[in-house]
């Protein structure tokens, strides 16, 4: 039986920044089109910065920062990485991010953007590694 990953998402106030953000610009190049007399191309660059914003909100708000599955620990991104729990030699925890050691080098969290919660949840299951902590 095959156990369900673990997600952990980003802090709500990011993906609110981001959406607030996107709908911003949006707004903003509605009224440069609409009340200009004239419209230029570049007034259009207000529409792909918004897209921008509403598609990165999407994506964290679709893709959470970090899974958890089969003892792989993934940072989800278009360049994201992982590691495999078993190699994890050592791990400091330093103004609320998570440096994990491992053979190939180190592997760190932003505490940051991931949720509260979801910092606790992972601290748990880092707890439960046979790993050293400072």
């Amino acid at each position: 039986m095959e156990r369900e990953a673990l997600t952990f998402p980003y802090r709500k106030r990011m993906l609110y920044v981001n959406l607030g953000t996107g709908v911003l610009w949006l707004l903003w190049g509605f009224g440069q089109v609409w009340f200009s007399e004239k419209v230029n191309w570049i007034d259009y660059g207000w529409f792909v910065i918004s897209g921008a914003y509403l598609l990165t909100f999407l994506y964290m708000w679709h893709f959470k920062y970090l899974t958890l599955a089969e003892g792989i620990l993934k940072i989800n991104g278009p360049f994201g990485k992982s590691v495999t729990l078993s190699k994890i030699t050592h791990i400091r925890k330093f103004a609320g991010d998570f440096i994990l050691h491992h053979p190939g080098g180190k592997f760190k969290i932003n505490g940051e953007i991931l949720d509260p919660q979801g910092r606790e949840q992972l601290e748990e299951a880092l707890r439960g590694l046979d790993a050293e902590w400072t």
